[in-house]
């Protein structure tokens, strides 16, 4: 069974053409609902996991996209990024800013 097969890849489509804030949390809200009826409908609970982790990646891919600011990158760690989170699950994340955006946004040279 494939994302598409769980209802997901509208959502992952919208997730990232996300143009602002309002888009993304509707995208993924979207990937909730699909992940939940797939669940509901007894889909393998290992592909539901896979199809809401990704949905999770791309939410925060999007996220990082939409936010401007200094360089930095954001990653997902733990269930999402392993493909096991399920709805529910906390999205464990890590922000590695680059080596003078901390000097840059304090004000130093």
């Amino acid at each position: 069974m494939s994302s598409a097969d769980l209802g997901v890849d509208a959502a992952l489509a919208a997730i990232r053409a996300a143009d602002g804030e309002g888009a993304l949390r509707s995208g993924i809200e979207q990937a909730l609902q699909a992940v939940r009826a797939a669940a509901r409908a007894s889909a393998p609970a290992g592909e539901v996991a896979a199809a809401w982790s990704q949905a999770l990646r791309s939410g925060v891919a999007a996220a990082v996209r939409l936010t401007p600011g200094p360089s930095w990158s954001w990653f997902v760690s733990g269930s999402v990024a392993r493909g096991e989170a399920v709805a529910g699950s906390d999205v464990e994340t890590l922000v590695v800013l680059a080596d003078d955006a901390a000097r840059d946004a304090a004000g130093h040279e």
